[in-house]
């Protein structure tokens, strides 16, 4: 196989998802830039909470980067 007949990268390639170590592991919401406190994974998503307590939120798995 040659050089020209590989692709590209596309410019921003994807984000490498980052996995928590463990459940109330602080991380940062990349889509809010909040931090956050991680509670775990379901049906896909990351679930975070708000350091101050309240409602779990779903996050896509890309969407979350350490503290």
């Amino acid at each position: 196989m040659n050089e020209q007949s590989i692709p590209p990268e596309p410019e921003g390639s994807p984000v490498v998802p980052y996995r928590p170590s463990a459940t109330g592991e602080l991380v940062i919401d990349r889509k809010s830039g909040a931090l956050v406190r991680y509670m775990g994974e379901w049906c896909g998503l990351m679930w975070v909470r708000p350091l101050g307590g309240g409602t779990e939120v779903p996050v896509h798995p890309d969407g979350l980067e350490p503290a």
